[in-house]
Order: C-alpha cells, then sequence, then structure tokens
C-alpha cells in the first residue's frame, strides 16, 4: 500500500498545484465557489443537498475557476510589489485601495458575468449590474476592512491564511445571495388600446383625440360653460368662452385611472 501512494506522489500532475499558485487558486476556486453556491441556497430556502440547483452551482464553478481565481491572482501577484511587509497599517492600506479599485471592477466582473452565463442578453447583464452593485459594494466597503482588522489584531500570524479564506467564503455566499435576488421588471401601464407598453413607448396613433384644454378645464368653468350653452339661442355667445369636447365612441373602454396616470396617457395620445 506504502509503494503505491509512492507512485502517486510521483505524478507530475498532483505537482502542480504545489509549484504554480494559480493552479492551485483554481482548484480551490473550483471547489469553494460551487460550495457557496448550495450553502446559500440552503440558508435561504432549506434546500438540501439533493435538490439544490447544480446548474448553477457549476456556473459557480466555471466561473470561479476559470475567470475569477486568474483575475485575483494577478491582482495580488502586481500589488505584492508595493506591499512587502505584513503589518496592521499595511493591511489597512491595501485594503482601503482594493476598495477602490480592485472591488468596483471585481463586483460589476462578477454580476455580468455570471449572468452571461445564463444565457442574458447583454442589454440584461449592464441593468444588472447597475441594480445589484451598489448595495453589494457598501457591504463590501464594510466587511472586508472590518475582516481585515480581525485578522491582524485578534488572529494569530500562522491562523491569518485560514481566516481570510473563511472570510472569502462567507462573502461568496453572500455573493450567491445577491445574484440569485430577481432583477425589478420594468413598469407597464395600459394606454387606451388596451396594449400593454412601458411609459417611454406609448402608441401615439390612438383612435381617440381628446382635447387637451378640456382636461385642464375645471368643474367650475365647465358648469359656467353649460350655463352659457343653455342661454336663449337668439344670444350671442363669445366662441372663446366655449370648451371644445370631445366624445369618446363607445367602442372604446376607457379604464378607471388614477388622475395623473389618466392626463399622461390621454396627453400622449392626443399628440398626433
Amino acid at each position: 500500500m506504502s509503494g503505491i501512494f509512492a507512485k502517486v506522489k510521483k505524478l507530475k500532475l498532483l505537482k502542480y498545484p504545489l509549484n504554480y499558485p494559480l493552479v492551485r487558486g483554481m482548484v480551490s476556486y473550483s471547489i469553494i465557489w460551487p460550495t457557496c453556491s448550495i450553502v446559500q441556497e440552503y440558508l435561504v430556502h432549506g434546500t438540501s443537498i439533493e435538490d439544490a440547483d447544480f446548474s448553477r452551482a457549476a456556473r459557480f464553478g466555471i466561473f470561479g475557476t476559470f475567470f475569477m481565481a486568474p483575475v485575483f491572482y494577478g491582482w495580488m501577484k502586481y500589488t505584492s510589489r508595493f506591499f512587502k511587509s505584513k503589518t496592521l497599517k499595511t493591511a489597512m492600506i491595501r485594503a482601503a485601495i482594493e476598495q477602490v479599485s480592485y472591488s468596483p471592477l471585481a463586483m460589476a466582473y462578477f454580476f455580468f458575468g455570471m449572468s452571461l452565463l445564463e444565457a442574458k442578453p447583454v442589454k440584461t447583464c449592464v441593468n444588472e449590474v447597475k441594480e445589484k452593485f451598489w448595495p453589494t459594494y457598501k457591504i463590501g466597503a464594510v466587511f472586508w476592512p472590518t475582516a481585515q482588522t480581525i485578522n491582524f489584531y485578534y488572529i494569530g500570524e500562522k491562523n491569518r491564511i485560514l481566516f481570510v479564506s473563511a472570510a472569502s467564503f462567507v462573502w461568496t455566499v453572500y455573493l450567491a445571495h445577491m445574484k440569485a435576488k430577481e432583477q425589478k421588471e420594468p413598469k407597464k401601464i395600459e394606454n387606451i388600446n388596451g396594449d400593454f407598453t412601458s411609459p417611454g413607448l406609448m402608441n401615439t396613433s390612438a383612435d381617440v383625440t381628446i382635447s387637451t384644454s378640456a382636461l385642464n378645464t375645471s368643474h367650475e368653468e365647465l358648469d359656467k360653460t353649460n350655463g352659457l350653452m343653455d342661454a336663449s339661442s337668439n344670444e350671442d355667445v363669445d366662441p372663446s368662452n366655449v370648451v371644445e369636447i370631445v366624445e369618446v365612441p363607445e367602442k372604446q373602454e376607457l379604464p378607471m385611472k388614477d388622475d395623473e396616470e389618466w392626463l399622461m396617457v390621454y396627453s400622449s395620445a392626443s399628440i398626433t
């Protein structure tokens, strides 16, 4: 049995993670990121391993292994040139610099890349970044400086790498939680023809045209106009005092709306 283990140790494939930090990081991410996805499902929904979304876990594994790990490795290798000492002051400065340089790019990169792996349109990916970036960034700006402070004040030097790994695990679970949130659908309103469209794309070719002057006329002015029209037919009425009222065809069933939506719908419909 010992001879078998000795032969396994000689395999070149097993030496790569030890000799090449990038490969070691990619192997770690291939395990940690799918696990974080499954843990997030369990914490939020109580999902068991049997019912977990393994397709989502696979996407986390692919993105973490082939996209996130190389970027993080390159960043750490580059910044290590400038922060050679391992003190609390150095750690705090490094964390502050990361919050204004690496973290914003990494968060946008994560939401955009994961959405692309879900085969979403590019426009949807961009909207997800805009919607989820700022809430995630605010949490990260508090989480990582706090973690770095605890790491250097209370954690022994030999256990600091382990502590950072645990903090990274917690952070990745939070990223999975933010990614799982549904995007907000654009609000839609119903126009005169009954079609549901976004506010900026309302159909202006409606069959019904209503004068905006009638909409802006108060009830008192309408009563005054009715009084003028009921006067003797021999009496001349000043045409400027008459408010134009256009009747709506019977085939059109107008939905009940609030005053603001009513004005917005019919003002848009009258511009033809």
